[in-house]
């Protein structure tokens, strides 16, 4: 996933850029990302503090 937004990014951005938006489109933009970032992390992650790894493991 990290490699796709490092390919994407950049391609994006320069879109963006392009037609005419500013800086801080491509502040919103990332804004919404990383928030959508931690809203998928949120709803996927497993919490794993206070508990043994075979715990984790099954």
């Amino acid at each position: 996933m990290n490699r796709g937004a490092s390919i994407v990014s950049p391609v994006l951005i320069g879109a963006v850029l392009g037609a005419g938006g500013g800086v801080s489109a491509v502040f919103s933009i990332l804004l919404v990302c990383a928030v959508l970032g931690v809203a998928v992390l949120y709803w996927l992650a497993v919490e794993t503090s206070k508990r043994s790894l075979e715990d984790i493991a099954r």
